[in-house]
């Protein structure tokens, strides 16, 4: 039969020439007419039928790339560069390809301006092609996910508990039934995990497994990438004379899986092309095509179709079909067998010593709730933690879960000022904390040996009247910033250098770490009260010099700075503080991804100690745990780490997440405010048996609160710790004014400042006062400055909370609200009524 004569842009004059000296091969179904990685031996024209450009994996399973219809040359760049092919060409079906010896097409080109035109135009046609295509394969390759290996099997399915038993019982009979699929669930619960599952248990394991992220699909290239085009132009009713047809990802899955990640992230011409190959009513080949269709999503598609965001009916063809993956916390039984698989596997792959969690460990993995990322979060905290263990225990303080610090509001490195930089890591900064320490131990030497003199009398009017109050300040704004220069804690590492036990804090210390913080400061607070420090010197310096002494001794037990950590209530009170104020410390996530291997901020190198308190800079909602020490600026050898600026209260809505291990402390020193408020007037609470009831009053409303809040809030039974702990931390702002009006009481001679009032001015007619006490305005003053922070933190959190989709519930918001009107009025109270 004589071959169709091709229609393309080769010209007739030049088919003609090359018919001269070439030769026309028939190939039969499935033929090789080239074999990746030859020579280019010839110069190819498709004369009749088609041709694919297949790519062949070391499994020996064929992709195609694209289809060459009549007319269309291929090889010219192998002849022309001597550089073996790249790919195999197989015939299409029969057909008719001639083939031209490579040694004279240099002739040609130099003979036939024909064929030099078409040559030249179909090699500049390319490169335009190639500067266009080059960003969109980037683009395409990140969005089909690539092949995955047939050999990378998923493993078993972790079923421990019921719901995932049953969940497990619906993926085998879906694989069963070899038909489309949706898939449902939260981010990180596992829904590629069940594809392949579902893949591997069907009828065709061995066959392609593709997953494309329809997040990441180039603009206007969904279609494309998923269902081919024809002549590159995404136009399947144009171009078909030079037939070249470019396959999409349904035609590489041919025969086994295609899995649409994000399903809800198509744009809509895709979307009616999909709904079109589920129906089977596809005009072209992509329709010939076996390919199953499972698609994901982490919503629901008839809220988005009801909100004009998806197809209907293609939401209501999908969700015809649907399975949903359970989240992690709701599977809790899963937790563990789940953790200790990703380690084995970590162990496996890092070809080291075989680690196992430890009790403490394992608690503290199971605490965790997951809500970010589910059992990708797990699988990165397991793989964390097997890699900041130095031994072959992974122990609870190598747990760090959560988001990492990614914030989207403006702040100020301020370590990039050279200024600022040589004061935090310089020897200015040894200094500060040499003379704190000597102001302090001068303080308390001098009220221990001189309590009786003026001099006593001045130290400890010294550390009453100036040091608490501006402690109270430097907290609300700078957090934690007392701790750079404690010599509390400069005292206990400098003697631990010389001799430390090095244990490892016991973990039911770290488990009850917010009660006994609150525990410390309740200690604290009654034995100022009890002993009446503000007016016995010796009380006073005894009370620190006993406070250096078990923080010395805890220094000698225990590996690191477990005082500062778990126990400190100065520390405790800053780091509930430190989340409203504007000074952070933290790490750039996208240097620590890139660059770092060796986590010497938390691990420590050579070039200095690891963090005394635990703490790994990169964990955003853990923060308020850091206490400034600044030695991550100096040990991070790629300067990922940096002191900064923040807007004030702003880390309260504005965190991804907030860690909750604070929050007893929080809500204890809340109501304990009011208490020291009252105990300054004459009554019952004044005195010790009183004081100590209202204290006992105070913890007891605090675990109350603790304990029946987050469920008011959230509605759940098992809320979301970090909502509590936004609200505690609004409250505990709230309580910063009646803290400082508690210590403004002994400035010295504050009390007996009076503002006179001139009775024909407006004050004086409507207050029935001939004078105003400084004192009381100042207190005033403080408690609405704390009222109003308070306040717009709130309203800022509850607005974040609306925008994360997760509107608190107007029970516990009203409750919140009565407990702030109710706090700000006893407040008030206790204040004018003196």
């Amino acid at each position: 039969m004589e071959p169709e004569q091709p229609v393309a842009d080769l010209g007739q004059a030049a088919l003609d020439f090359l018919r001269v000296d070439g030769q026309e091969v028939s190939f039969a179904d499935g033929e090789i007419v080239v074999r990746r990685g030859d020579a280019g031996a010839s110069f190819y024209v498709v004369m009749a039928g088609a041709v694919e450009v297949v790519l062949q994996s070391d499994e020996g399973q064929r992709l195609p790339l694209a289809r060459l219809g009549p007319g269309t040359s291929f090889g010219e760049m192998s002849v022309l560069t001597h550089q073996p092919t790249s790919a195999d060409v197989v015939s299409h079906g029969p057909s008719t390809v001639l083939v031209y010896p490579a040694h004279l097409l240099r002739e040609a080109i130099e003979r036939s301006s024909e064929v030099r035109n078409h040559i030249l135009t179909k090699l500049i046609n390319d490169l335009r092609r190639t500067t266009v295509d080059v960003w969109l394969f980037s683009q395409r390759s990140r969005a089909l996910g690539g092949l995955i290996s047939r050999t990378a099997h998923t493993g078993p399915i972790v079923a421990e508990s019921p719901c995932m038993q049953h969940t497990a019982k619906r993926l085998r009979e879906f694989a069963d039934l070899a038909e489309h699929l949706l898939i449902t669930g939260d981010h990180g619960t596992g829904k590629l995990f069940a594809a392949r599952t579902v893949h591997e248990a069907g009828s065709r394991p061995t066959s392609p497994f593709i997953a494309a992220d329809c997040l990441h699909l180039p603009p206007g290239e969904a279609k494309r990438v998923l269902f081919g085009t024809v002549n590159g132009n995404g136009d399947r009713g144009e171009g078909r004379k030079a037939g070249l047809q470019l396959m999409g990802a349904v035609h590489l899955a041919h025969g086994g899986t295609l899995v649409l990640q994000h399903v809800e992230g198509l744009e809509p011409e895709a979307q009616e092309t999909l709904l079109h190959y589920l129906e089977g009513s596809l005009a072209d080949q992509a329709s010939r095509c076996s390919t199953r269709v499972i698609a994901t999503t982490s919503g629901s598609l008839t809220e988005l179709a009801r909100d004009g965001r998806f197809l209907s009916t293609l939401a209501s063809r999908l969700e015809s079909r649907s399975l949903g993956i359970p989240r992690l916390r709701d599977r809790k039984r899963d937790i563990l067998p789940l953790a200790r698989l990703f380690l084995t596997e970590r162990c496996q792959r890092a070809g080291g010593t075989d680690k196992q969690f430890s009790l403490s460990a394992e608690q503290a993995i199971v605490s965790v709730q997951y809500r970010h990322r589910n059992v990708a979060e797990l699988r990165e905290t397991v793989e964390s933690a097997a890699f900041f263990a130095e031994d072959d225990q992974i122990r609870a303080e190598h747990i760090f879960s959560g988001p990492k610090d990614q914030t989207d509001f403006a702040e100020y490195d301020v370590t990039r000022t050279t200024v600022v930089d040589r004061l935090l890591t310089g020897p200015a900064l040894v200094l500060g904390r040499i003379a704190t320490f000597l102001g302090l131990m001068s303080v308390a030497v001098i009220c221990l040996v001189e309590g009786s003199t003026p001099a006593g009398k001045l130290a400890n009017t010294i550390g009453w009247a100036v040091w608490w109050p501006s402690l109270l300040v430097a907290f609300l704004i700078a957090g934690r910033i007392w701790c750079t220069v404690c010599p509390f804690s400069a005292t206990g590492r400098a003697v631990s250098r010389i001799f430390c036990l090095r244990l490892v804090p016991p973990n039911w210390l770290r488990r009850n770490s917010g009660w006994l913080v609150a525990l410390m400061f309740v200690v604290f607070i009654w034995t100022e009260k009890v002993l009446d420090m503000t007016a016995n010197p010796a009380a006073a310096g005894t009370f620190l010099l006993a406070l250096m002494a078990v923080v010395v001794v805890s220094s000698v037990i225990f590996d690191r700075e477990v005082w500062c950590r778990y126990l400190c209530p100065l520390g405790g009170l800053a780091a509930g503080f430190s989340v409203a104020a504007a000074l952070h410390l933290r790490a750039r996530p996208e240097i620590c991804g890139a660059k770092c291997t060796t986590h010497s901020c938390l691990k420590g190198s050579d070039r200095g100690t690891g963090c005394p308190v635990f703490h790994h800079p990169v964990y955003a909602r853990e923060g308020h745990y850091c206490k400034l020490c600044l030695d991550c600026l100096s040990t991070c050898p790629h300067g990922a780490t940096g002191v900064y600026l923040r807007p004030p209260l702003w880390s309260i809505w504005g965190l991804n997440d907030v860690e909750g291990g604070l929050v007893p402390c929080v809500l204890v020193v809340f109501f304990l405010a009011l208490v020291m408020l009252a105990s300054q007037r004459p009554g019952f609470i004044s005195t010790p048996p009183g004081f100590t009831v209202a204290v006992a009053l105070a913890i007891g409303s605090a675990a109350f609160m603790r304990r029946r809040l987050p469920t008011w809030l959230s509605g759940e039974t098992e809320p979301d710790p970090a909502i509590l702990a936004r609200v505690s931390i609004c409250l505990l702002v709230l309580a910063w004014g009646p803290l400082m009006a508690f210590h403004l009481e002994h400035v010295p001679g504050l009390a007996l400042l009076r503002l006179g009032l001139d009775p024909a001015a407006l004050p004086a007619r409507i207050l029935p006062l001939t004078e105003l006490s400084v004192m009381r305005l100042l207190q005033i003053l403080v408690v609405a400055v704390g009222a109003f922070a308070a306040a717009l933190a709130l309203w800022r959190t509850r607005v974040a909370f609306l925008r994360r989709g997760r509107p608190p519930m107007t029970l516990g918001w009203r409750l919140v609200q009565c407990v702030f009107v109710g706090y700000l009025v006893v407040a008030l109270t206790l204040i004018c009524r003196r």
